[in-house]
């Protein structure tokens, strides 16, 4: 498994359960579909937000990364509109297998 793999389950572990604890206030209307949306279709995948600032040779190394983590059956790609993806949820080998990259005693 390369680093960009290593990075994205580990990354997309952290994000998914920060969701499950994180629902906004009933008043907050303008919160609720952007946290509705990501709970049921997984993080939004902003590669810059999640690693920081990088190159588009970097970018695009994490985006053949996500390919691959599909093609393993370890995320699914949730696309939007047309071809590009726009979530990136774990499946149940993919947190598996992100808990177990998570060192004991770190939060997830």
């Amino acid at each position: 498994m390369t680093t960009e793999q290593t990075n994205i389950l580990a990354t997309c572990h952290r994000l998914t359960a920060s969701l499950a604890s994180s629902e906004p206030p009933k008043w907050q209307t303008w919160n609720w579909p952007y946290w509705h949306e990501q709970t049921i279709l997984g993080p939004r995948y902003e590669p810059t937000k999640w690693f920081g600032p990088m190159s588009e040779a970097e970018r695009m190394r994490y985006r053949r990364a996500c390919d691959a983590l599909a093609e393993a059956g370890l995320v699914r790609l949730n696309r939007a509109c047309g071809k590009k993806f726009t979530n990136l949820q774990l499946t149940e080998a993919g947190e598996q297998v992100a808990r177990e990259l998570t060192p004991a005693g770190q939060p997830a």
